[in-house]
Formats: structure tokens, sequence, C-alpha cells
């Protein structure tokens, strides 16, 4: 059976249709295929990365807890032994640096533990502590520092415990950050 001319021509332009629709499917095909191939080139790249980054971690913190320990050591052995010879204020000072030697170390710690770090989960070891307490002993920690630049770092209590479970050392953590930023951000006197 013979077709019109004009039915022809509509069916040349369906097949034109459908070939330039397979062509451009074709493209975006291979650019997607192109893409994918990127991502995942990158993705290889930045698993390596990650690993680096982690050995180097690790590597920093445990270069790190070797003089930290001796810090903590040395200062313990100065408040036992040279404690009774020390003045108020040098026995103070040596207190605060065994004491801040600990948390350092209790820092160093939590950054070995690479795997908590990298599932975005912290440890907390919860138990009962007394928040009045800890501010009292972060507030005494950096009045030093604030005394130094004429800042007077006070705490105001009735002195009743107040007793929830919560990580101490996270809690010190913070708090130390929060009056040494503080300290540290604000104006001299």
């Amino acid at each position: 059976m013979d077709q019109a001319p004009g039915e022809r021509g509509s069916s040349g332009r369906d097949r034109a249709g459908a070939d330039a629709m397979f062509e451009e499917l074709t493209r975006v095909n291979n650019e997607l295929a192109n893409v994918q191939r990127e991502l995942t080139k990158r993705n290889v790249e930045l698993v390596r990365l990650n690993e680096q980054k982690n050995r180097l971690l690790g590597m920093a913190a445990h270069d790190l807890r070797s003089p930290l320990g001796i810090i903590q050591s040395y200062s313990e052995f100065l408040e036992d032994e040279a404690g009774p010879v020390l003045t108020a204020e040098q026995l103070e000072f040596v207190t605060i640096i065994r004491d801040t030697s600990k948390f350092m170390l209790r820092l160093v710690d939590d950054l070995l533990d690479i795997t908590a770090i990298e599932a975005g989960q912290l440890r907390l070891d919860r138990e009962p502590a007394n928040l009045e307490a800890l501010v009292r002993h972060n507030v005494q920690l950096n009045h030093v520092l604030g005394a130094r630049k004429r800042i007077e770092v006070d705490f105001a209590s009735d002195g009743a415990p107040l007793i929830a479970p919560v990580d101490g050392g996270k809690i010190e953590q913070v708090l130390n950050n929060l009056i040494s930023n503080a300290i540290k951000f604000s104006h001299a006197g």
C-alpha cells in the first residue's frame, strides 16, 4: 500500500526525533558515567587523605602523651617532696600544673580514640559529680590567668553540692574553655 507523501514525512520526522532523543540520552548517560568515575576517584582520594589525617593525629597525640606525663609526674614530685618549703602561691602553681597536665592527658587520650572521632561519637563516662565543685575548681585554675590581665575571676555559691550524672572530664573541658576564653578575649582590667 502506498503512503501519501505527507505521511512519509511525519514518519521520517518521528524517526529523526527518536534518533535525536537516543543521541541525547546516550550523551547524558556518558556524562553521568564520567561524573560517577570522577566521584569514585575523589572518594578514593578522600579515604586516603582521611587515613593520613588519622595517622598524623594519632602520632601527634601519642607524641604529646609522653611529655605531658613527665610534666604531671614532676609536678606530683614537687608537690610531695618540695611542698613543705614552697610558699602557698608556689604550691598553688604546682597544683595547677599537675591538674592541667592531667586534664591535657585526658584530652590526648580522647584524640587517640580515632574511631570515636571518626564516628562523631564521644564516649561519655557519666558518674555522679558535684557541679558546684567542678565550677569552683575551674574558676580557681583560671584565677591566675585572670590576675595576669587584672581580671577578677570569681564564683559565688552557697556551697551546697549540686550532684548530677555527668562526664566530669568533659564538663571540666567545657568550663575551662569558657572561662579561659572569657579571660583571653576580655580587655585587661
